[in-house]
């Protein structure tokens, strides 16, 4: 895999996140977004930074689902396969930003997990989350299906 010199993990999944956007609401190909957050977690790896790790894994998880909905849009059944890697990527993304303790990114993995897989999980599903008196959410588990 050649990473592009000269960049951070941080600005890949940038990068990365722009190129999804394209992909999910106009071209359809998810190919460039795939690569660019696949190549941010060894970047972030090598810096130590988790955050961008959990972005990456986060940013993967995203390009699975659209590729996922536009199958689905076009009247094909993604594989199951296809399904357990969205969903083991947001899970990833999740248990980072847990280790780390950020209330945010754990906020914004939840609600990836646990309110967006529109093959496996109806709407009614989701499940709101409550934050603790020290003002953040607490440990949670959700279960697989």
């Amino acid at each position: 895999m050649t990473i592009q010199s000269g960049k951070t993990a941080r600005q890949l999944c940038m990068a990365a996140d722009e190129a999804l956007t394209e992909a999910a609401f106009r071209t359809g190909e998810f190919t460039e977004a795939e690569r660019l957050f696949g190549e941010a977690p060894i970047l972030a790896e090598r810096d130590g930074d988790r955050e961008a790790e959990a972005l990456a894994a986060g940013g993967l998880g995203m390009t699975h689902h659209y590729r996922n909905i536009a199958k689905l849009v076009g009247g094909l059944a993604p594989a199951d396969a296809d399904v357990a890697a969205e969903e083991d990527m947001m899970r990833r993304a999740l248990a980072i930003w847990q280790q780390i303790g950020d209330p945010a990114g754990t906020a914004r993995a939840l609600l990836l997990v646990d309110g967006r897989f529109p093959v496996r999980r109806p709407l009614g599903a989701i499940r709101l989350r409550q934050w603790d008196p020290s003002g953040r959410l607490g440990r949670v588990s959700i279960p697989r299906e």
